[in-house]
């Protein structure tokens, strides 16, 4: 049960963008860096990170082996939520991050069957609709 505990505490640093907490969880024997949430979701640091919008957490996560790719339970990986349309989710820095690191892959589909490219494309779409207005987040 102390597994649970070191990923919780874990998954809660990276949620928080909490740097100091995450290196002291991952310093940890069992630590485990592609711990998911327990809940519905089954987000992993980097879903939560990017939620977040913790930018320096991402690169932190991704050099202690989180896996950029992972899919939750949605098939969502932490790309897709930087170039979601949800204002609470659009991180630009994050998706940053995220290219920074040469193993994501935007071709990955979620449930729905749409690719984090063809997420941004879609909202580069929106915004050039609106006049080239900042909106949700960018």
């Amino acid at each position: 049960m102390q597994h649970a505990h070191i990923n919780d505490r874990f998954l809660a640093a990276a949620a928080s963008g909490d740097l100091a907490a995450i290196r002291v969880a991952s310093s940890e024997p069992d630590f485990d860096p592609n711990a998911a949430t327990p809940d519905q979701h089954g987000d992993n640091a980097l879903h939560l990170a990017c939620v977040g919008g913790h930018p320096e957490a991402v690169r932190l996560l991704i050099d202690l082996g989180t896996d950029p790719n992972a899919q939750n339970h949605a098939g969502v990986t932490p790309m897709h939520l930087c170039v979601s349309d949800d204002a609470e989710h659009c991180h630009p820095q994050c998706l940053e991050a995220l290219l920074e690191c040469d193993k994501v892959d935007s071709g990955i589909r979620d449930a729905n069957g749409l690719s984090s490219e063809q997420l941004a494309h879609r909202l580069v779409r929106e915004w050039e609709l609106k006049g080239g207005r900042i909106e949700a987040g960018y």
